[in-house]
């Protein structure tokens, strides 16, 4: 696969999921000993490994190809937690902080996506109309963010 990359010139992006700690992303990385690997840094994926997002930032943002911004809160329930995603700004995630760290390992801006982990509604329709809400009010929280880092 290595060999096919270099030819075609693509690099590969291994997204952190809730499967595999940074510490393992990186030992992989490590073990692959090739710059056309990084990883897709994820800003939610790791909160189900009890990582905090800005530790797994740190850890992951050396070697990332792109970043999918995504913001949660922890819900806590009678009998366990859940993890809920909510619009950019509206939950834990340190976006500024996000930002500037990925800013120091001159991670190109295009490889920046805003990403959503938006739960369902009653409807098909209600679920896109929220959708189509919560995209407009990350888009003007992050263009409101990004305004203000200059």
């Amino acid at each position: 696969m290595l060999a096919v990359a270099h030819q075609e010139n693509v690099r590969i992006a291994l997204e952190n999921h809730a499967t595999l700690s940074s510490p393992d992303l990186l030992h992989i990385l490590e073990a692959i000993g090739d710059d056309s690997v990084g990883i897709c840094l994820d800003t939610m994926n790791s909160v189900m490994l009890l990582e905090h997002p800005l530790d797994t930032v740190r850890a992951l943002a050396p070697h990332a190809l792109c970043v999918h911004f995504k913001d949660f809160r922890i819900e806590k329930r009678a009998e366990d937690f859940r993890i809920i995603g909510v619009p950019l700004g509206e939950g834990l995630l340190d976006v500024v902080t996000v930002l500037r760290t990925v800013e120091e390992h001159h991670l190109e801006q295009q490889s920046l996506h805003l990403e959503l982990y938006v739960g369902r509604k009653e409807t098909c329709e209600a679920t896109r109309i929220y959708e189509d809400e919560c995209v407009r009010r990350s888009a003007a929280y992050l263009k409101k963010v990004v305004r203000e880092l200059g």
